[in-house]
Parts: C-alpha cells; sequence; structure tokens
C-alpha cells in the first residue's frame, strides 16, 4: 500500500477542522487560548468577584490557620485549657509537694526534679520514690504550662472507660480536681492516679503491689494538692 507523504496528512487534517462560519446574526466564537478555557486571547487573568473571599493566606482573608489576622485562635478540645503564657515555675517550688513518707512507705531517698528549656519551650518535673517492705510508691509532679501535648493526651485518656479481668481505667475526681485511675493486674496488683491540679500541674501517684484497685486515689488526696494549685 502506497504510504502518503505526511505534509498531505498534516494538510488534510487541518482542513477538517477548519471552523465553520456562523448563520447570520450569530456572533461567532472567539477562540479559546490553550490551557485556559472560555478565555479570549489576551484578556487579562481573571480578578476576584466583590465579596468574595481571597484564597487561605492572601492578606485580607480570614483564613482558618491560627494566628492569622482577623481568625479567631482554634478553640481547644473539651476539658483542655489552651496553652498558658507564663513560664513553668522552678523545680525547686514543686519539692515541697513530694513528702516524706507515702502511705506507710518511706522515702527511698531525695527528691529529684529538673527545669529544661529548648527553642523556647520549659518543663518541671520532680519526683520522688517510696518502699516498705515488697511495696513501693512512686509520686511525680510536672508543670505543663509548656507542654499542651501532656494536657491533651490525659484529656483523652480520662474520657476512656476499660474495664477487663487485668485492668481498669475511668475518669475520677481527686480532691475536686479531674483525674484518671488505672488498676493493672499483671506483675502485681498496680494502682495509679494522675491528677490535673488547677489546670496546670499533673500529679501521679502509683502503689504496687496496691492493697485495694483504688489505693493510689486516698495516697494522691493526702497530698497537699490545695497548696500545690496555689503555686505560679
Amino acid at each position: 500500500m502506497r504510504k502518503r507523504p505526511i505534509a498531505f496528512v498534516l494538510v488534510a487534517t487541518l482542513a477538517c477542522h477548519k471552523a465553520t462560519p456562523a448563520p447570520p446574526g450569530v456572533t461567532a466564537p472567539t477562540p479559546m487560548i490553550p490551557g485556559m478555557p472560555g478565555m479570549p486571547p489576551g484578556a487579562p487573568m481573571p480578578t476576584r468577584p466583590p465579596g468574595m473571599p481571597m484564597m487561605p493566606g492572601m492578606p485580607g482573608m480570614p483564613g482558618m490557620i491560627p494566628g492569622m489576622p482577623g481568625m479567631p485562635a482554634m478553640p481547644g478540645m473539651p476539658g483542655m485549657p489552651q496553652a498558658n503564657a507564663a513560664p513553668v515555675v522552678n523545680w525547686r517550688a514543686l519539692m515541697p509537694f513530694v513528702p516524706d513518707t507515702l502511705g506507710g512507705m518511706s522515702a527511698s531517698g531525695v527528691a529529684e526534679g529538673s527545669t529544661a528549656g529548648v527553642m523556647g519551650m520549659q518543663v518541671s518535673e520532680v519526683h520522688r520514690t517510696y518502699a516498705n517492705g515488697p511495696r513501693h510508691g512512686r509520686v511525680a509532679i510536672n508543670d505543663t504550662t509548656m507542654n499542651p501535648g501532656l494536657r491533651m493526651a490525659f484529656t483523652m485518656a480520662q474520657s476512656i472507660t476499660v474495664d477487663s479481668t487485668d485492668h481498669q481505667s475511668h475518669g475520677v475526681t481527686v480532691a475536686g480536681n479531674p483525674g484518671l485511675f488505672e488498676w493493672r493486674q499483671g506483675g502485681g496488683p498496680s494502682s495509679k492516679v494522675t491528677v490535673f491540679v488547677s489546670n496546670r500541674f499533673l500529679v501521679e501517684v502509683e502503689v504496687s503491689p496496691a492493697a485495694s484497685n483504688d489505693e493510689a486515689v486516698g495516697l494522691a488526696s493526702s497530698l497537699n494538692l490545695t497548696g500545690l494549685a496555689a503555686v505560679h
């Protein structure tokens, strides 16, 4: 079969696609710019119609990113306070709230604490361990002022209820403060409670083996949580 030259094929193709004249009284459509549907050649780029909000990040738009002009900050999770502006307290201010004894157990040594910071973020923490024969206990206090992640994790965990043969977990109230109670059977029954004091301090109390499932709740209630709430 004889092959036709490529030039002939191109000319024939263009001829088949030649624009047909518009009928009388009908305006012929304006050729479009390739890639710009509906836009005539040489026309300026379309502008924002009056009253239409600008794209996120453009000046003057109440966007959806926290901190943008004109936009309120994103709300926090229910029950979780927003990050405080004040810096964390020094660990020395927390030392008086880890006692020398805990539920008949004596402190194993001096309390330990630290205040550390990086890139404008700070964290203060103190802890102390206790013992009486086979029983062991622990108290830890964290200032979450500049650590919203800890507060979020506590709030989420407090809303979860678990009741199984070897594990229990649910929200509680300790001396008027929201708390998270946990009991585990594995490795000897352990009782633990985390209390959120003054929307700022996370206090953890743990004992094992526990005399009762909720023993840690009673031990946490014996701490000076009212005095801790007054620390600034």
